[in-house]
C-alpha cells in the first residue's frame, strides 16, 4: 500500500508540479553539464509561456533539451551581426555565440530552477 501510495504521489507531482531531466548537449556549458540533472517546474493552466517567433523549428525532437530563453511575452527581438537584441539592448553575455530557436510554445515543458545531480552541483539555477 505504501509503494502504490509513493508511485501515486510521484505521478501527481510529475504531473502537475516539477519533472526531473537530464541535460543532453553541451549547450548550456558553463551553467549545466551533459549529464547534469535539473528540476523543471511545470507550467500551469493559463500561465504565460514565452512567445514564440512566426517561423519555428519545423519539427519536434524525441529528446528533450534545456536552452536559454532571451526573450519572453512583449519582449522585441532582433539579431544584429549574429547577436540577440532584446528591446534595443545588446546581450553580452558569452552563451549568445549558440543560436538555436525559434521553436514554437507548445514544445516548452517549463523553467529549470533546481539542479540535484551531481551532489556537488546541487542548487538552485
Amino acid at each position: 500500500m505504501i509503494v502504490a501510495l509513493a508511485i501515486g504521489l510521484a505521478l501527481l507531482i510529475q504531473a502537475f508540479l516539477v519533472k526531473p531531466y537530464q541535460i543532453p548537449s553541451g549547450s548550456m556549458e558553463p551553467t549545466l553539464d551533459v549529464g547534469q540533472r535539473v528540476i523543471v517546474g511545470v507550467p500551469h493552466a493559463g500561465e504565460t509561456k514565452p512567445r514564440a517567433c512566426p517561423a519555428p523549428t519545423p519539427q519536434e525532437s524525441q529528446t528533450n533539451f534545456t536552452k536559454r530563453l532571451i526573450v519572453g511575452p512583449g519582449d522585441r527581438l532582433y539579431i544584429k551581426n549574429g547577436h540577440p537584441v532584446v528591446n534595443g539592448v545588446m546581450a553580452k553575455e558569452p552563451f549568445i555565440n549558440r543560436l538555436w530557436g525559434p521553436v514554437p510554445r507548445d514544445w516548452i515543458i517549463g523553467e529549470a530552477f533546481f539542479t540535484y545531480w551531481p551532489p556537488g552541483r546541487l542548487g538552485f539555477l
